[in-house]
């Protein structure tokens, strides 16, 4: 990961560790569409899914919105054969 990236999110980390405070952070997801041609495309890219899955491990939840459906991936990934009333408890 960039270095200048990494370090911003290793703070943004620790302070959210720190103070206990609430974040929802809202991003695209680039890891499902086509490779870019050109090099900054793909670097961009590379660098906002590093940085997503960072966020995504240290979340309590993570969603995916598809056609306006959210998919709450932790839960899915903890079980996914659960029930929609499972997921929810």
């Amino acid at each position: 990961m960039g270095e200048r990236i990494g370090a911003a999110l290793d703070d943004l980390l620790a302070a959210l560790r720190e103070t206990g405070a609430t974040m929802i952070a809202v991003s695209n997801e680039v890891g499902l569409g086509v490779v870019p041609e050109y090099p900054i495309a793909r670097l961009y890219r590379d660098e906002l899914g590093r940085a997503n899955r960072r966020l995504a491990e240290a979340a309590d939840e993570v969603y995916l919105l598809v056609a306006g459906i959210p998919l709450e991936l932790k839960a899915l990934a903890a079980d996914p054969f659960a029930s929609e009333e499972e997921h929810h408890e």
